[in-house]
């Protein structure tokens, strides 16, 4: 963008369904911090979560992730 130097970048982040929104913004503030250390200015930073639900994540060798993190330890014990 125009309004934005040479160093702008765009950072996106795919997680699991669940954080808060006071952690994603804990998140973007160390991300900030941390970059704007070496050199990159908060405003040349762009940050994404985008958080797809569990069954469209394939992991651990291919297994659905809901066959895995949907399982509550109440659910497990029954």
């Amino acid at each position: 963008p125009e309004s934005r130097s040479d160093k702008f970048m765009i950072i996106e982040i795919h997680l699991f369904p669940g954080r808060s929104a006071e952690k994603k913004a804990n998140l973007y503030k160390v991300l900030c911090d941390n970059l704007e250390k070496i050199g990159i200015p908060r405003m040349d930073i762009f940050i994404q979560i985008l958080e797809p639900p569990l069954e469209n994540w394939g992991i651990r060798g291919g297994h659905p992730a809901t066959e895995i993190y949907d399982k509550s330890p109440s659910s497990e014990s029954q």
